[in-house]
């Protein structure tokens, strides 16, 4: 038994040596059989090109090999059979599911073929385990022509890197839509955040996209009051740091300018050097029609003859629209200033600055809060034309009773006690306002009445 083992043994050996001797092709049945080595193999196949013959020589000496899985696959497709290249590509991808590179060559196959949702849940699958294959994927999954919304619920994973890297390159290569698209899809997936809202806003920005890029920071920041709806400024107490958007404050100044958020925004010129300060200012986008812009202002000591002032212009270089306030006092209690204006067809974003000049002088003080710019308002400001009157409809708008959370005590020294709650004038075209007593508390309370300038 032993002697016929190694006879066996001594066989094979001369007929491997003989087929290397002999240059046997790879697709010959002493190949197919197994009596070739993979070396032999694969310098016949480059000496002889891949064909469907050597290549199925090949996975019968590794039929565990996904890669070689995918080439016998093409080789298929290269035939016209379809259907055995489908199969193969299949068992390719269930050899090596983690493996990049065989799910390219199978996605390959599904879009030649037009069968994208394979190639899209391929697409998923990859983007989910490297950024390697990135730019082609992103180019097939546009070129699908899948609405970005479905397009994204079926190729892009729940991965923060994919969807980043989607979005940065959609920025570049897609329209508007596409962007705002998905940035929603990542909102819904908790996979946006402040880093790559900024991006994709200065993205639209940069492009011209203003009402997109705003609409994009509206999305992200959330509910803020009547922003962007009515309100077209964002953080107009200063409540909150500013972040580096168009659509937030940019507030840069001098040494010897002291900026502090405190119940709004506090410049206090400390006297070192002349300055001409004008890094206080923020974007909005706009549409056609008349709008009031307001701020609330105080000052101390301001000695200049050119004093501080609000200046609103187009932000783009045709400046169809540029208007400015009158200058704030050298010293005003705190007060409000405002200033309408129209805003002509073709104009889209504005450019809200606090500018002035000021002397070399002793510390001087000034102080704004709560500057806004709202919409476009229906009944506009015109000779001859009612004020309250809405357009188009003869009829005054119905009065409304507001209670603003700014209260103050009224009635001193007078054995009364009770709350004054102003109306904001912006608001109001007319307004009234009486004393009431609020039954049962001892109070008096001020209720002010406007009718709405809507």
């Amino acid at each position: 038994m032993r002697v016929a083992v190694a006879t066996l043994s001594l066989l094979l050996a001369a007929i491997t040596a003989g087929v290397g001797w002999m240059k046997v092709p790879a697709e010959s049945q002493v190949c197919v059989l197994g009596y070739c080595r993979f070396d032999q193999l694969y310098a016949r196949i480059d000496a002889e090109g891949a064909n469907l013959g050597n290549v199925a020589a090949l996975l019968n000496a590794d039929p565990s090999n996904p890669a070689t899985w995918c080439a016998y696959a093409e080789l298929l497709a290269q035939n016209g059979d379809n259907a055995k290249a489908e199969a193969a590509f299949a068992h390719a991808v269930d050899l090596g599911p983690g493996m990049s590179p065989v799910l390219m060559r199978a996605a390959n196959f599904h879009v030649a073929q037009g069968r994208w949702p394979d190639a899209l849940r391929l697409f998923q699958r990859m983007l989910a385990q490297t950024g390697a294959f990135d730019q082609v994927v992103f180019s097939y999954m546009l070129r699908s022509g899948v609405a970005i919304p479905q397009l994204l619920a079926a190729a892009m994973p729940d991965d923060s890197r994919a969807a980043g890297a989607w979005l940065a390159w959609i920025g570049r290569n897609g329209i508007d839509q596409d962007v705002l698209d998905t940035w929603m899809w990542m909102r819904e997936h908790k996979l946006g955040n402040q880093k790559l809202a900024i991006e994709a806003v200065w993205k639209l920005w940069d492009r011209k996209s203003f009402a997109a890029a705003q609409q994009l920071w509206a999305v992200w920041i959330g509910p803020a009051g009547e922003y962007p709806d009515r309100e077209r400024l964002f953080n107009t107490g200063f409540d909150t740091e500013p972040v580096a958007t168009p659509f937030d404050w940019k507030l840069e100044a001098p040494a010897s300018v002291e900026l502090t958020r405190r119940e709004g925004l506090e410049l206090r010129f400390r006297g070192i050097e002349n300055v001409n300060f004008s890094e206080v200012h923020q974007f909005a986008t706009v549409e056609a029609g008349r709008y009031r812009f307001a701020a609330e202002i105080e000052a101390s000591g301001l000695t200049t003859e050119q004093r501080p002032f609000f200046h609103i212009f187009d932000a783009e270089p045709a400046r169809k629209v540029e208007v400015q306030t009158k200058q704030i006092p050298g010293d005003a209690s705190r007060s409000w200033i405002r200033l309408e204006f129209e805003v002509p067809a073709g104009t889209r974003a504005v450019e809200v600055a606090r500018r002035g000049p000021h002397r070399r002088d002793a510390t001087r003080v000034s102080r704004v809060a709560g500057p806004a710019v709202d919409r476009p308002l229906r009944s506009p400001l015109k000779a001859g034309s009612p004020a309250g009157l809405p357009r188009g409809t003869g009829k005054a708008a119905p009065p409304r009773t507001y209670d603003v959370a700014r209260p103050e005590r009224i009635g001193a020294g007078t054995g009364k006690a009770g709350l004054r709650c102003e109306v904001n004038p912006m608001l109001c075209a007319s307004a009234t306002s009486e004393e009431v007593s609020v039954t049962g508390s001892g109070f008096i309370a001020r209720r002010s009445t406007c009718e709405l300038g809507l």
